[in-house]
């Protein structure tokens, strides 16, 4: 099956829509799980789902190789599920905003508060920057989308959206100055649903032929507007949120002067606080580039002591490649004669403790126990450590493993060369039944004789051989196994705790 990441680098390099559809085939279940656990609803949990994919068609050329696409899907799945929600509990609770203010200007409240608001629009609108007024009489009084919003200002129509959503909130910030509040989503669907009144029947024809006539004789544009409200007989304002009135020139640069000398109170008030905040955010600015200045130079230090230990590992592996433990070690005792009477004197003394017993059972006199110390010096040897560097220093003269076993046969014969060896094998055995008497010795269930011997055996027979004989590790299952008929649980539970021990189990001599 083609991994994830194989199907991303295709859809990101070569637009494989097939690759990216077997993608969101295939890890849509999981996007659409965490989605649905968060929402509770199927419908949004589709459009988290949607959401998520959607990011990854943008991202995919983005996103790391060293990725892991599943974790990245369920963080995605998580944070899309969470925006959706947050964006569901705003909109109900603008929507529980707006019921509310409808209810206001329809009249189920006093009108006196749509009245107030009424007169306000205008010097409200009037302190706003002309491409904020522009940009939501465009959106709410011609009604365009945001797309036409944008080409009639010159703007993306995400720029224009978020020109509108500036605008609203300078809207509201104005509303709020005078004591009147709302937010600025409910600001929005009011303009949409208030801001122009129906028009009484027929003014639109007068008014037009009206313009057109004071154009033709050259009437005052003030006289005519009084014509026009003499023949239509209107006895109320035009425009239900007095966006109308704005034609009145007079009353317009009215509002705007208001506006100017409110804005300059506010001006010369926050200008203490403006100034404060400056400050401090010019402290706050320095301190940052004092950080980043830390921060760079603890990447330099860190960068230097890497490339110095990539170095140092470079060396060592080079020093690892040519090294060779036993040449070394033998070099080693060359340049120190003493060192090898020592290792010499560590054999002999492992041979007396391991096979003292084995030569008073054999009669041997004391030349032929010199001579078996000896061979037996060719198979030990010790491991070290030299300038940071493991050798192994043999105890013998370096002969091979096949004159060795002839000198030991010359000695002994075959049959007591052969039982030399299975002595030497049996010491490990005997050693680990030793260890497990040495546990047990103070318990209620001490280890008997005749268990120790039984255990022995057990070890001896789990271990397997290789071409040449020798014995491999302790089959440790088989041997707890097997000693389930002859020990009580409190010695198999000793016995079961030897195991992590087992690094004794390998022979103290091996062929070479």
């Amino acid at each position: 099956m083609i991994e994830d990441l194989e199907l991303l680098r295709r859809y990101a390099e070569t637009g494989s829509e097939a690759a990216f559809a077997e993608l969101v085939r295939r890890r849509i279940g999981l996007v659409y799980s965490v989605a649905l656990r968060h929402t509770r609803d199927p419908h949004l949990a589709q459009d988290a789902t949607q959401t998520v994919f959607a990011d990854l068609a943008r991202k995919a050329a983005t996103l790391s190789k060293q990725t892991v696409l599943i974790g990245w899907f369920h963080r995605s799945a998580h944070y899309a599920a969470m925006n959706i929600m947050r964006a569901e509990w705003s909109r109900s609770a603008r929507e529980r905003e707006v019921q509310h203010m409808h209810r206001v200007f329809a009249g189920e409240q006093p009108p006196e508060a749509w009245e107030n608001a009424r007169p306000l629009l205008d010097e409200v609108l009037s302190e706003l920057e002309a491409k904020d007024r522009d940009a939501i009489l465009l959106r709410y009084l011609d009604g365009c989308g945001f797309a036409e919003v944008g080409a009639r200002l010159g703007l993306s129509e995400n720029a224009a959206r978020m020109r509108v959503d500036r605008a609203l909130d300078k809207l509201q910030a104005g509303f709020a100055r005078r004591r009147l509040t709302s937010s600025a989503a409910v600001l929005g669907t009011v303009l949409a649903q208030q801001a122009l009144a129906d028009v009484p029947a027929g003014l639109a024809s007068v008014v037009a032929h009206a313009a057109l006539s004071s154009a033709a004789a050259g009437t005052a544009p003030a006289l005519t507007f009084v014509q026009i409200m003499t023949t239509t007989k209107m006895i109320a304002s035009v425009g239900g949120l007095a966006l109308t009135m704005a034609i009145v020139g007079a009353g317009y640069q009215m509002h705007v002067r208001r506006a100017a000398e409110t804005e300059l109170n506010r001006v010369t008030q926050e200008h203490g606080a403006l100034n404060t905040k400056r400050e401090t955010l010019e402290r706050a600015a320095a301190d940052a580039e004092r950080h980043v200045a830390e921060l760079k130079q603890a990447a330099a230090e860190a960068e230097t002591k890497r490339i110095a230990q990539a170095t140092a590992a470079q060396q060592l592996a080079a020093r690892h490649a040519n090294w060779n433990p036993t040449a070394e070690g033998k070099a080693l005792l060359e340049r120190y004669p003493e060192l090898k009477s020592w290792v010499q004197t560590v054999a002999d003394a492992g041979f007396e403790s391991r096979f003292g017993g084995f030569c008073r059972s054999l009669g041997l006199n004391p030349e032929q126990v010199a001579q078996l110390r000896m061979i037996y010096r060719e198979f030990s040897s010790m491991g070290a450590t030299f300038r940071g560097e493991m050798v192994s220093l043999p105890a013998g003269r370096g002969i091979s493993w096949q004159e060795s076993d002839r000198a030991l046969r010359a000695l002994l014969g075959d049959e007591n060369a052969t039982k030399f060896r299975e002595y030497g094998r049996g010491n490990l055995d005997r050693r680990l039944a030793t260890q497990l008497a040495k546990a047990l010795c103070f318990s209620d269930a001490p280890l008997t004789p005749a268990q120790s011997a039984y255990v022995v055996q057990l070890i001896g027979e789990s271990r397997g051989r290789d071409a040449k004989g020798a014995p491999g590790p302790v089959d440790w299952d088989r041997v707890v196994a097997e000693a389930k008929d002859r020990l009580s649980t409190d010695q198999l539970a000793a016995l079961q705790a030897m195991r992590p021990d087992a690094a004794v189990d390998a022979l103290f001599f091996q062929p070479d």
